[in-house]
């Protein structure tokens, strides 16, 4: 047994250790030393004889402190005897080692899948590196293959490819009897494997083979071992010398060594190690535990090839801004200490300097002070607090308790005769609160108080969340006190940031995502050039020093840094010449490169820039930005870090010293000294790779520095964008603007160019190291550019150019640095980490893809339809760009399109070199994609058939050839990989290997259920749908990557992996866990972005969407809204893309949307489109692919395009397939080969079929009449007054005169070719002709009317107003006053005009008013509104929105109608967020947000008026105050009250049964359910739509609405309720409503419980009979929660008759009961009960509770609701089942019906019972003690006994199943060699293969093998 308890204090384990009678004097060894020799490691090997599974025990304590105190660096443990997986988060090993050392790394191995699950297990090993040696733990550690736990074995890099291996093993002790021995364990587990070995001969042959394994691998190992054998004379140490392995202290100190085991007589723990490493100092020592500890002190350069430093790590920072009281604290001792120094008036002269001018006295006194500051920060931090001390959390009387035990250790040292030191004992005397005289103390006497200071200090340790809690409570009224928040969230916020750290670093232990620091080593080249590791703190400086120089002085070669350009622009680009080329008059210098040319002229400041003028930011703007800062940033060379800004921002006089003091520079363009220092931080860029060239240098500047840096980037950045200054390609570091949205214009670009059949190329190109290249010169210009002022440029610049550049590693700062001050060329780049990095890539950017895109490179096509132009050279995300070729050119090839994105690329890369950056070839791919064509089909062209190359200049200016890839290989682009021609295959992969990845490791770190599904929502299921926009997934696919997700991560979720997918993926609405499905979530997801893009006209993705939009209107022939279309019938013929597969998930989820875009013109009257016909027709799959590529090469549309200007007959060009239409050249045509002629016939067969055709001629209900949109290249017009044929050539006119003769039926009117002469136009009476030829004539087929159709103006306003759809015109629908409009017009133009508006809302309906008035106020026009827009969403916001929307509408018609181009109006309203929403610039249309529809359109609205509006906030319901009349408020306020009485009249005279339902006037593209529309909470609308039915057919497929449906199920209220409901309850209603939970029936099922008895009656128990038990403890807890419902019932005011008709309800259920017909409410009591009250129970209530609850509160006049009365309700009852279903558990769980028990009882029976039938050698020793004596063992004994025999049962059961099948098929050969020899096998011919694939073989009774020999062999021995 441990000893641990019998020790009076940690501190004295090593000093005294503890004795007992079986301790030997341990044999010491080498004289053991506290702390080991310098550059040595101390390895220690300790049995430890197991810890407690509760981490307050002290025994945790004693092995931290034994650790500690003797300064081990690696620990090889054995014995932990813990099943750490079953152990509770905060009691594994890395929450119970938190805070011990400063850095941990842990390998541990145990029997894992040992099935005797308790926390206690024997056996167990682990490998701990500590401190220093934790950073040289390479990846490659691991433990025991079989899983056993046997070994566990940590790795160490050392320099030049050396290698340490700790190894620590535990070798099981023979004790086969002994049940849940780790022999017993081990034996148990080879048996059920074949494998007949002793568990101790098999641990020594199986680790001398990975030993071999080891050392053939060079690695140096020591072996620390528990071997329960003598380790001087055993097996094991013959066959670890036989391979090279000796044991360290027999080998040095011979061997009568002492036992290692208190009640042992011989050393049974070893060392072993490498020859190599014999002869080092080791020995013994005692231990807390009852074996002795092995250690050796290992010299680094012996070990690792060097001597290791040591690891700096961190320090704590004292200053806590989340503490008001430090805060306070701080800033006190600050202040003071700003008074003594007079720091405020020193700082006012610095000012005042400046100002006079005098600014070099300035900056000296400005460093001065700037000294005095730093120093007074840091000494008023000092003073705030101590560091948390050891691994407890940190309280006040934890606090208390380490001073009283630090002055009591002090006291024992005095009355043992140390040295007094009054002042210290005073000091320490009063920390600990106390005052007493030690000389009045025995030694006795402090010994007794310094134990009760321990004892104390455990009692706080148990209670040390408690004492947290309190602790932060305390805090919380701190904040309260300090005015900073509200009482009760403060606590709440803390308590849940404080679990949610806790939260989020278990889980990203156990996911693998911890933070990764400093690298413990570098791989860098050495002297001679070749690769070292480098492990040394200088070495590692000084290389990572080196690359960094080499880093930032790469530009030094380009134009800008070298003659003639340099001495022109100078180092900061300021100075004359700048200012010449922001003004575009510069004159070059000659022999400059034309990159370097072309990037000088683009960098002229645009016209629409004002004049530069000083910037400056308020004392409010610093304190915000500070208050926003994260407190734990890194940053500050100096000390002084975000805190100490965070914490001066409250209190006044430390915030305007901050403030002056960072304004200084921002104003001056002065650089002080302290920022002149930087940090460069080298982190891994990928796990595993430590070459210096690999690592990312992270750089550290000031906090106040890079605050202002900050400050300046985004200050640059929002004058950019408001004078639209930036790229529209370039979307880094730009609001709304995303990567993900950068990757789906990737896919819409690949997706254009599939659906042109037109080629394009694109090349993704890696800019290498863009932030440290960067020229500063060139940067100040850019940012001047656009209107950036030069002080702060120069600051910046100035700072960064003279920095001194140190090294920060896993050994602290370095003292050494770098610094290019005294370079020729200073040193270039901003660096990583600098705030306004990104914000100047972006603006130096911007030039290089405004040359591409003014020079004509990059993708330009035209819409389909409307022939926008759309042109951009590709896609920037800060430095990751993707340049683009495409051509509007129709006959351009792949060739010259591959041709023109070199000539791009060459600029690209010149004019980046020119800026000082450069383009790694190696991570630079490209594209050449275009089509090859085979009989009218198409497919991507392979490489071989369009070959082209790709090359660019690298950093060393050699020309190297690109990577080409296939159309069909994709590549990683901002997270996503996309590939040309459609396919997710890579996507699918990666993101299948993380949901994988997610469950293995869910699965085997043991998360808690709540931990493992916040790791699901937060953390997978968002890496997950992070690529969802744009990509295409097929609902197979989704699944696929889903499935590998759901197939293990549901166990640890605590839901049965079989648990219905319906429900899984099921909507809260409808009662399922809402687990996202990727299907659905990415459906979602594009109609997301649809409404977003289709809303912003200007951007580039949403003008690719309406791009694509309109090449599919032309590929399938038909109108918008598209997307109302069928889509079955296209899915074969439509080309794949983007809108096409949105296409399909609408239809696939029914649901539509209504998109806008241009239709088909139809050309005559009659016209028809023919695909809408061919559709109607039922053509689909293969036949319409086809006939429709035919009508794609015709270039034909409609009807008028098949007959050519006749009105009946098909043509004979359009019939065969001759020739393309000739008219409809304005719309852009896909790319089509000809088809083959057997489609052709298809073509024809089908029109034939389609149009019921009689010789080509329409039947009389398809002729066409006159036409009416004439195409304007219309080449052939017939005069019937003259009888003339005119022909249009190009811009010529030609005519052509009849012959004589007379035209009938039979013959046409004829024209000779050679009478063909120039003429003017036709005549206005002359008709579209259509004409076909006849030799040298030409022949009048047809001729028909053109009609013109005008569109008349509106006579008047009123008239407009009439003329408009009901989609606008329901905004102005009661208003009558439009006389006035003249007057409110020319007000508005002269800008005298005021609006407001109000809305009304009640139950579920909503109006609105809205009235204008001019200043004078003599003039007024109002009118009102109904609300559109479903019941359910109706609001009183929505009635806000609804009122401003009648304003913009009628604006946007007044100007429309009187031509207004400028004007002003000012609009007021009594709702600031629908103001908000609609005036603040930066709006993202969201469809998530509510009503968005109406907000996008009134802005939409505004911004199609060219007139100035103004909002103002009016204060709503005035006159509720009785103080105030109505002529006691302004005019706004008068108006409001006057708006709000009329939308109140309209609510009331209304019906409120109309509902409005339309798309509204100018917004997005609209999503209808059904009939209706969705305008807010879209997402979760999709979910209810496509998740939700199959989620409640699956609840009906358990009958669970009884005898009525679904429908009658108020979900809302379902909804509210599981929305309230915690994550874990939520998801144990789905379980216990569907019924897949721990019942009896499933745990019988799962085989966890032998019955499915209930534990409270005896009686089969599924989910219901929980409810419903009739047990007596079941009854008392009904009867319990019935009186408490009842009681809360009549607190919130419940309707009598409803409280009458629940409780009754509820009762005849449960007892089985009708409910009496006399109740009241017998409708809803009739649903119910056709639903069932098990439903209401459940949480799904019959439709009309809430609204007979809602009636009784309006009758009563109460403010309550009867929606949250319901949802309410329905908590009380999901309370009361979960109280049945506790009171079932906890009997279930007592000591009578455990169910462990019950089954362990049941197999025992069960296997004595058959143990007659055992003929196993192995097995049947198990029952010789009888069946008494293994009933009476404890449980986990029972269990391991258990174990034992089924482990012998299956092996032996295996091993004859196998030699069974061995016997069968000898004996089947030897029958078959006796037929072949008495010549009785006849061989019957084979069936095909195909066939014989097909038959399903019969069925045979399998007979003993024994009889079949005795029955078949003599049979034959007779002949």
């Amino acid at each position: 047994m441990p000893r641990h308890h019998q020790l009076a204090t940690p501190g004295d384990m090593h000093r005294n250790p503890p004795k007992s009678k079986h301790h030997k004097t341990v044999h010491p060894g080498e004289m053991f030393s506290p702390s080991p020799p310098k550059d040595h490691l101390r390895v220690a090997i300790m049995n430890i004889n197991g810890l407690p599974a509760k981490t307050t025990d002290g025994k945790n304590e004693c092995l931290r402190t034994f650790l500690t105190e003797n300064r081990i660096d690696i620990a090889a443990i054995s014995e932990f005897n813990l099943h750490w997986s079953s152990l509770e988060p905060h009691q594994k090993l890395f929450h119970r080692t938190q805070g011990w050392f400063e850095s941990l790394h842990t390998t541990t191995a145990y029997f894992e899948k040992y099935p005797v699950k308790r926390t206690f297990q024997t056996g167990g090993v682990g490998v701990w590196s500590i401190n220093k040696s934790a950073h040289r733990v390479s990846n490659k550690s691991g433990q025991d293959k079989s899983g056993l736990g046997r070994w566990a074995w940590s790795r160490f890099n050392g320099r030049n490819g050396m290698h340490l291996r700790v190894i620590s093993a535990y070798r099981p002790v023979f004790n086969p009897e002994a049940d849940s021995s780790v022999y017993a364990q081990q034996k148990a587990f080879l048996t059920a494997n074949q494998d007949s070995r002793c568990p101790r001969i098999a641990f020594i042959e199986d680790l001398a083979k990975d030993v071999t394994i080891w050392m053939a691998a060079g690695d140096q190992i020591i072996l620390g071992i528990d071997a329960n054998d003598d380790v001087r004379n055993c097996s094991l140490s013959t066959t670890l010398q036989e391979l090279g392995l000796y044991e360290a202290i027999t080998e040095k100190h011979g061997q009568d060594g002492p036992p290692t085991h208190n009640r042992g007589s011989t050393p049974i723990d070893g060392c072993y190690v490498s020859s190599g490493l014999l002869g080092l100092q080791c020995g013994y020592m005692d231990s807390f535990v009852d074996h002795s500890c092995l250690w050796l002190d290992l010299p680094m350069t012996t070990a690792l090839g060097h001597a290791m430093p040591n690891i700096i790590k961190p320090q704590a920072r004292r200053l806590k801004c989340n503490d008001p009281r430090i805060v306070a604290e701080y800033n006190r001792r600050l202040v003071k200490l700003y008074q003594e120094q007079q720091v405020a008036t020193k700082l006012q002269r610095i000012h005042a300097l400046n100002g006079s001018g005098a600014w070099a006295q300035a900056e000296v006194e400005y460093e001065d002070l700037d000294s005095i500051i730093v120093a007074s920060k840091k000494t008023a931090e000092r003073h705030c607090r101590k560091f948390k001390y050891g691994g407890t959390a940190w309280s006040p009387a934890f606090a208390a308790n380490r001073m009283v035990t630090d002055f009591w250790h002090f006291v024992v040292k005095l009355v043992h005769g140390a040295r007094p030191n009054v002042r210290l004992y005073l000091r320490k005397m009063k920390k600990a609160g106390l005052d007493i005289d030690w000389r009045t103390y025995t030694r006795a006497m402090a010994q007794t108080k310094l134990a009760e200071a321990y004892a104390a200090k455990k009692q706080i340790q148990k209670d040390a969340s408690k004492l947290r809690r309190t602790h932060i409570e305390a805090l919380a009224d701190a904040h309260i006190a300090a005015g900073m928040e509200e009482a009760a969230s403060v606590v709440q916020n803390m308590l849940r940031r404080e679990r949610q750290r806790q939260d989020a670093r278990l889980i990203r232990h156990v996911t693998g995502k911890t933070r990764m620091g400093s690298v413990p080593y570098v791989i860098a080249p050495n002297q001679d050039g070749d690769l070292e590791t480098m492990h040394d703190k200088a070495p590692m400086e000084n290389a990572c020093l080196d690359e960094n120089k080499g880093r930032f002085s790469q530009a030094s070669h380009t134009p800008p840094l070298q003659p003639p350009l340099y001495s022109c622009i100078g180092a900061l680009g300021i100075s004359p010449f700048s200012d010449e080329i922001l003004q575009g008059t510069a004159t070059l210098p000659p022999n400059l490169d034309p990159n370097t040319n072309r990037l000088l002229q683009a960098l002229a400041r645009p016209p629409e820039v004002p004049p530069p003028t000083p910037w400056t930011f308020t004392l409010a703007e610093h304190i915000s930005g500070w208050r926003k800062a994260r407190e734990s940033t890194s940053s500050s060379p100096s000390g002084i870090h975000f805190g100490h800004y965070i914490a001066g921002t409250y209190d006044p006089l430390v915030a305007e010293v901050d403030y002056l003091m960072a304004l200084y520079p921002y104003e001056t363009g002065y650089s002080p000294r302290r920022w002149q220092v930087g940090l460069n931080c080298m982190i891994k860029k990928k796990p595993g790779n430590f070459a210096v060239s690999a690592l990312r240098a992270i750089l550290l500047f000031e906090a106040d520095f890079n605050q202002n840096n900050k400050r300046f980037g985004r200050a640059v950045m929002y004058n950019a964008e408001d004078l639209c200054l930036l790229a529209k390609e370039q979307y880094g570091s730009r609001k709304r603007k995303s990567a993900i949205d950068h990757c789906l214009n990737r896919r819409l670009t690949f997706d254009m160019a599939r659906l042109r059949k037109r080629p394009l190329a694109v090349c993704s190109n890696d800019a290498k190291a863009c932030y440290d290249r960067i020229v500063h010169a060139i940067a100040s210009i850019a940012l001047q550019r656009v209107g950036a002022p030069k002080e702060p440029i120069i600051c910046m610049f100035t700072t960064l150019q003279k920095l001194r550049h140190h090294i920060r590693t896993i050994y602290g700062d370095s003292e050494i640095s770098f610094s290019g001050e005294l370079w020729a060329v200073p040193i270039q780049g901003v660096g990583q980490g600098n705030g306004a990095g990104p914000q100047i890539w972006a603006l130096i950017s911007t030039p290089l893809l405004n040359i591409l895109r003014n020079e004509g490179y990059g993708v330009c096509f035209k819409t389909a339809m409307t022939q926008e132009e759309i042109k951009f050279a590709g896609y920037a995300f800060v430095d990751d760009t993707d340049l683009c070729c495409s051509s509007l050119d129709e006959t351009a090839t792949p060739t010259k399109v591959a041709e023109d994105l070199q000539k791009a690329l060459d600029i690209w890369e010149g004019t980046l070199h020119a800026t000082g950056g450069a383009i790694g070839p190696p991570k630079t791919k490209w594209w050449a994609i275009s089509f090859a064509w085979d009989a009218g089909d198409w497919s991507y062209a392979t490489i071989e058939d369009s070959p082209a190359t790709l090359s660019v200049r690298d950093p060393h200016g050699v020309q190297t050839q690109l990577e080409r890839l296939p159309a069909h290989q994709a590549i990683r682009m901002l997270g996503v990989r996309l590939a040309p021609d459609g396919n997710n295959d890579a996507e699918v992969a990666y993101l299948r290997s993380k949901a994988k990845d997610w469950a293995e490791r869910i699965r085997n770190g043991h998360l808690p259920n709540r931990l493992a599904w916040q790791s699901l929502q937060s953390s997978i299921l968002r890496t997950l749908q992070y690529p969802l926009p744009a990509t295409t997934f097929t609902k197979q696919e989704a699944t696929d990557i889903m499935g590998d997700l759901l197939a293990d991560g549901l166990n640890s979720l605590d839901i049965c992996r079989k648990f219905p997918l319906d429900l899984v993926h099921g909507p809260r609405r409808f009662q399922g866990l809402q687990v996202p499905h990727l299907y659905t979530a990415q459906g979602t997801d594009h109609i997301s972005k649809i409404i977003r893009f289709t809303y912003d006209l200007t951007s580039l993705t949403g003008s690719m969407i309406r791009a694509q939009h309109e090449q599919l209107l032309v590929e399938t022939g038909l109108d918008p809204p598209l997307f109302n279309q069928p889509f079955k019938p296209w899915k074969k013929a439509v080309t794949k893309c983007w809108l096409s597969h949105l296409w399909e998930f609408l239809e696939d989820s029914h649901l539509t949307m209504e998109d806008e875009g241009p239709s088909q013109t139809m050309k005559r009257e009659n016209d028809k489109l023919i695909t809408q016909l061919l559709v109607q027709d039922g053509l689909e799959g293969e036949d319409l692919l086809w006939v429709n590529r035919c009508r794609l090469w015709l270039q034909v549309v409609s009807l008028a395009d098949l007959t050519q200007g006749h009105h009946a007959q098909v043509s004979d060009s359009i019939w065969s397939g001759a020739a393309p239409c000739s008219w409809n050249k304005h719309i852009d045509w896909p790319f089509q080969e000809k088809p083959p002629k057997k489609h052709w016939d298809l073509w024809r067969r089908t029109l034939d079929r389609l149009l019921n055709l009689t010789q080509r001629c329409l039947p009389e209900s398809h002729h066409l009449g006159p036409w009416t949109n004439l195409p304007s290249n219309w080449t052939w017009y017939f005069d019937p007054v003259n009888n003339l044929l005119y022909e249009q050539d190009k811009a010529a006119w030609f005519c052509y005169k009849r012959l004589p003769g007379r035209s009938s039926r039979r013959v046409q009117m004829r024209f000779p070719t050679t009478g063909r002469k120039q003429a003017t136009p036709p005549p206005s009476h002359a008709e579209p002709a259509s004409i076909s030829t006849s030799g040298s004539l030409l022949v009048l087929s047809s001729h028909a009317p053109s009609v013109t159709v005008t569109r008349p103006t509106a006579p008047s306003f009123q008239a407009l107003l009439d003329t408009q759809p009901p989609s606008l015109a329901w905004a102005y629908e009661f208003g009558d006053s439009w006389g006035k409009a003249p007057l409110i017009a020319q007000a508005l133009r002269e800008g005298r005009l005021t609006s407001v508006s109000d809305g009304s809302f009640k139950t579920r309906f909503g109006t609105a008013a809205w009235v204008f008035e001019t200043l004078d106020k003599l003039t007024k026009m109002d009118g009102g509104c109904i609300v559109p827009g479903h019941p359910s969403i109706q609001s009183s916001g929505r009635s806000e929105l609804a009122g401003l929307y009648g304003i913009a509408a009628v604006v946007y018609l007044l100007c429309k109608y009187y031509n207004i181009q400028e004007g002003a109006i000012e609009v007021g309203c009594d709702g600031l967020n629908a103001l908000r929403d609609c005036f603040t610039p930066g709006f993202t249309a969201s469809c998530a947000k509510p009503h968005f529809d109406l907000v996008c359109a009134i802005r939409t609205l505004i911004k199609r008026t060219q007139i100035k509006w103004t909002w103002r906030h009016v204060d709503g319901h005035q006159l509720d105050d009785p103080f105030l009349a109505y002529g006691d408020l302004d005019r706004w306020g008068q108006l409001n009250e006057d708006m709000d009485l009329q939308a109140k009249a309209l609510l009331h005279i209304m019906h409120h049964d109309r509902t409005l339902q339309y798309r509204i006037y100018a917004e997005p593209w609209t999503l209808w359910v059904g009939n209706e529309k969705v305008s807010a909470n879209t997402p979760d609308r999709i979910r209810w739509a496509t998740d939700g039915p199959r989620c409640i057919a699956r609840w009906n497929k358990h009958h669970k609405f009884g005898t009525a449906s679904s429908n009658d199920v108020d979900w809302d209220a379902t909804e509210d309720m599981m929305d309230s409901l915690p994550n874990a309850r939520a998801r144990w209603t789905t379980k216990h409503s569907f019924g897949m939970c721990g019942v009896g029936k499933w745990m019988l099922r799962w085989k966890k419980r032998t019955t499915a008895d209930c534990p409270h009656c005896g009686e089969f128990e599924d989910a219901v009979h929980v409810w419903l038990c009739h047990s007596q403890a079941a009854a008392d807890q009904w009867t319990t929660a019935l009186a408490d419902l009842e009681a809360w019932l009549d607190k919130h005011n419940t309707d009598p008759a409803l409280r009458e008709l629940l409780l009754t309800g509820l009762l005849a259920w449960r007892n089985n009961h009708l409910v009496p017909s006399s109740i009241k409410h017998p409708i809803l009591a009739a649903l119910q009960g056709q639903l069932g009250w098990q439903s209401i129970f459940e949480g799904r209530p019959a439709m009309g509770w809430k609204e007979a609850q809602q009636e009784y509160y309006i009758a009563n006049g109460k403010r309550q609701t009867g929606r949250r009365w319901l949802s309410q309700l329905l908590i009380q009852l999901n309370n009361i089942a979960f109280q049945l279903w506790d009171v079932r558990n906890k009997t279930l769980h007592s000591n009578k019906c455990d169910l462990a028990h019950e089954v362990q009882i049941q197999d025992v029976l069960e296997a004595f019972s058959s143990s007659h039938e055992h003929s196993v050698a192995d097995a049947r020793h198990f029952f010789r003690h009888g069946l008494q004596t293994v009933l009476d063992k404890q449980p986990h004994l029972r269990a391991a006994w258990l174990y034992k025999v089924q482990s012998a049962l299956k092996g032996h059961t295996t091993e004859n199943s196998t030699a069974e099948l061995q016997q069968r098929r000898t004996l089947q050969q030897q029958q078959q060699s006796i037929r072949r020899f008495l010549g009785a096998t006849r061989h019957a011919p084979q069936a095909p293969q195909a066939i014989r694939a097909r038959r399903v073989p019969r069925p045979t009774r399998q007979l003993p093998t024994r009889r079949y020999k005795q029955r078949q062999l003599p049979r034959y021995s007779k002949t």
